[in-house]
């Protein structure tokens, strides 16, 4: 890392935050970060149990492969990879502990090794509704390791990236629902599969505003009058939210609040839970919500 100026550098973080303001330039900074660490290869992906999608330097479809993404799902590394903190940096082929034990399983000997993937760094970049997206960055056998400059290089790196993720996510949120929705007569709510809100319109202001609503906002949450409507709007949000056998979408459903007809305090309302794709992360799409 001698070479490393200041200049390339900047440049790459410039790179970062263009493409928080347009999804199409993250194949961009994942080559500019390539050539920065003197990579053989990098890439930004998205991994759950059905999906693998990637950002990368390497057109490789088969590494995108629903064949891939069960491999990785498989591999013990997955699962302590996936819990560790947004923002730390990893090997991923060391995570796990025993070397040589990786480097005799199946995500090493029929997906990895083939593509020369020998030294790597990685780090978590966004965890959301049984998804996790991450950074890594690989150098090939007849490559050096990377080493502790390069750790701590990446350690200054990786929270610009965090940071123009987040832009970016929120200003699709927001453009989706200035275009669609801001000028509808009533309220639109988008909520993630806890019912956090993510957006909403002028008109379910007002609604969560005015003391005679069956609605309120908890913590960020919204949340029903009384328990067991709580309980039915939980149900139909996650059902929106989810994949049935690992294709087929939830479709939501239709609620009345309040259900308690002797509630006459309150405004009765017709609630619509239905999913909707959120914003696209990194250039790749995010959970349907």
């Amino acid at each position: 890392m001698a070479d490393v100026t200041i200049h390339s550098v900047s440049t790459v973080v410039g790179q970062i935050y263009e493409a928080a303001y347009d999804q199409e330039r993250w194949p961009d900074v994942v080559v500019g970060l390539r050539d920065l660490f003197k990579a053989s290869r990098s890439c930004i992906a998205r991994l759950d149990q059905q999906a693998f999608s990637a950002v990368g330097t390497v057109d490789d479809p088969g590494l995108c492969s629903p064949e891939a993404a069960a491999a990785h799902m498989r591999d013990p590394i997955s699962t302590v990879a996936a819990a560790l903190p947004v923002g730390k940096i990893y090997d991923r082929t060391r995570i796990a502990g025993d070397v040589a034990a990786f480097r005799r399983r199946e995500l090493w000997q029929e997906w990895m090794r083939p593509r020369d993937m020998h030294h790597g760094l990685a780090s978590n970049l966004l965890a959301s509704n049984g998804s996790y997206w991450f950074f890594d960055i690989h150098r090939g056998s007849k490559q050096g390791a990377f080493g502790a400059d390069d750790i701590d290089l990446l350690q200054k790196i990786v929270p610009h990236m965090l940071r123009a993720g987040e832009i970016g996510r929120q200003l699709e949120n927001t453009s989706a629902l200035a275009s669609a929705f801001s000028h509808l007569p009533f309220g639109v709510f988008l909520v993630d599969g806890f019912q956090r809100i993510a957006q909403m319109n002028e008109a379910a202001e007002a609604m969560l505003a005015r003391p005679d609503s069956p609605l309120a906002l908890n913590g960020g949450t919204i949340v029903a009058s009384n328990l067991r409507d709580a309980q039915q709007l939980q149900r139909l949000v996650a059902n929106a939210c989810s994949l049935h056998g690992g294709a087929m979408l939830g479709t939501g459903g239709t609620l009345l609040v309040p259900s308690d007809r002797e509630r006459f305090d309150l405004t009765r309302l017709v609630l619509s839970v239905a999913p909707f794709v959120d914003a696209r992360a990194y250039g790749l799409a995010s959970e349907r919500c």
